[in-house]
């Protein structure tokens, strides 16, 4: 949408001083792929026009992963470029999943835990949060897995109403199943309180998505 800045400007005629709006000015970083993905890849003019214009707040580019996973915790409560270019532009429709009425839930986190060159998890995020925009973050499987409780309580520490999780990634059934229930004991203990979570797995062999677990609210 090259012309968004003139749409923007008919919209706010008057500058805001605070939108909520989170943004990130992508330069050099090692997790450039997953903040363009999380974050959306903007021009310079839009981005000066949504900093000067709408109040927009610049969050500096992370240089480690638990500010990475900070800052896309950030973005996944307030409104980033990918989520305001999104906005009425798309009907909301279901995928097919049994809990897709949380697919978009402020108070549930949808995590995609990826590998190196995992191109299906990567789609399956971006194809999702087409759909639903909010409530989505990318993360390495294997410094998610390697430090679960840590993620958990920043998780909740951002969001301390949270009811559910939703991870997807590209394990086996096997693996989902103790995956879910590792996660879930761990997630109630740090919130002390009952926490629903799905397990959605990948099985990159079968090239299908499945739900491993679902759990009513």
């Amino acid at each position: 949408m090259p012309h968004i800045n003139s749409v923007l400007n008919n919209l706010y005629q008057t500058p805001i001083n605070d939108s909520r709006i989170r943004l990130f000015k992508i330069s050099s970083s090692q997790s450039n792929l997953e903040l363009s993905l999380q974050g959306g890849i903007i021009s310079q003019s839009y981005s000066q026009y949504l900093i000067d214009y709408l109040g927009a707040t610049v969050i500096p580019i992370p240089q480690n992963t638990e500010n990475f996973f900070k800052s896309s915790l950030c973005l996944s409560i307030s409104i980033n470029p990918v989520s305001l270019k999104l906005k009425n532009l798309v009907k909301k429709t279901k995928v097919g999943l049994s809990i897709s009425e949380w697919q978009d839930n402020y108070l549930a986190l949808c995590l995609f835990l990826y590998e190196q060159g995992d191109l299906d998890i990567l789609t399956s995020f971006w194809n999702t949060r087409w759909f639903h925009s909010s409530n989505k973050l990318l993360l390495s499987k294997q410094e998610f897995l390697n430090s679960v409780e840590h993620y958990l309580s920043l998780i909740l520490l951002a969001i301390p109403s949270l009811k559910a999780i939703q991870i997807t990634a590209n394990i086996s059934r096997e693996e989902a199943q103790v995956l879910q229930s590792e996660i879930k004991s761990k997630a109630c203990q740090i919130a002390k309180r009952d926490m629903a979570v799905w397990i959605s797995y990948c099985n990159f062999y079968e090239k299908v998505r499945k739900v491993a677990v679902y759990e009513e609210i």
